[in-house]
């Protein structure tokens, strides 16, 4: 397992798993939410960024990779702290399809933006036919790693997206969110795509203020907020 340490300032909050984003490209690794990661860190998160290999035509490898470090971190690194999961993107994808398939022991997990339905990122050719490239094939060969098609997350889960995102629409979110009542969609007016991890962001405060809040101990007070 590769992954980056931020040890937090002040009063510690908890620690925070951050699973980045980039259409599980190759050229995109976690140095892409490292901005992020110091801005939880200086709220006080201890945050680890986790890197996972991104072959094309091999996604077995990446989900494996990603549980079998989730597994590691809370098994043998992660105190008994509150524990939140954060996915972006792509990484909100393997977060999903991974807290449906095991019980890891997350508090919470927040997924950014997340590809929601790997059959409708095909038919809208989100990056540039990412998810073909990813699998290998098409969406429909791999209904096991769509989360829109796995069962429901063993954790509570809290998805953010921006109204004025262009890359993953949030029309993918609400369609999600729809029959999954144990979910909350938390909509940011005039927020874009990469917004949701830039701490210079003015819609920042409000991705800051919902990783705060489910590492609480108790998550169902996060109503559906827009």
């Amino acid at each position: 397992m590769v992954a980056d340490i931020w040890d937090p300032s002040g009063q510690p909050l908890g620690t925070a798993v951050l699973l980045h984003g980039g259409f599980w490209k190759a050229h995109v690794d976690r140095r892409h939410a490292s901005h992020m990661a110091h801005a939880l860190a200086a709220d006080g998160w201890k945050v680890i960024s986790v890197e996972y290999p991104r072959v094309p035509g091999q996604p077995d490898q990446t989900h494996d990779a990603v549980e079998h470090a989730l597994s590691e971190l809370m098994n043998h690194h992660i105190a008994d702290a509150p524990s939140v999961l954060v996915g972006h993107s792509a990484g909100g994808q393997l977060a999903l399809c991974a807290t449906s398939h095991q019980e890891f022991g997350f508090t919470a997990q927040v997924a950014l933006a997340p590809v929601t339905s790997l059959r409708r990122a095909e038919e809208l050719h989100l990056g540039e036919g990412a998810v073909q490239s990813f699998l290998g094939g098409p969406a429909s060969s791999r209904p096991d790693l769509d989360p829109s098609l796995c069962a429901p997350p063993t954790v509570p889960t809290i998805i953010v997206h921006g109204e004025q995102d262009q890359r993953v629409p949030i029309s993918m979110s609400e369609q999600y969110v729809h029959s999954r009542y144990e979910i909350s969609l938390t909509k940011i007016p005039l927020a874009g795509h990469l917004d949701l991890i830039d701490p210079q962001s003015t819609h920042w405060p409000v991705v800051q203020d919902v990783i705060r809040r489910a590492g609480t101990p108790d998550t169902r007070s996060l109503d559906n907020v827009t």
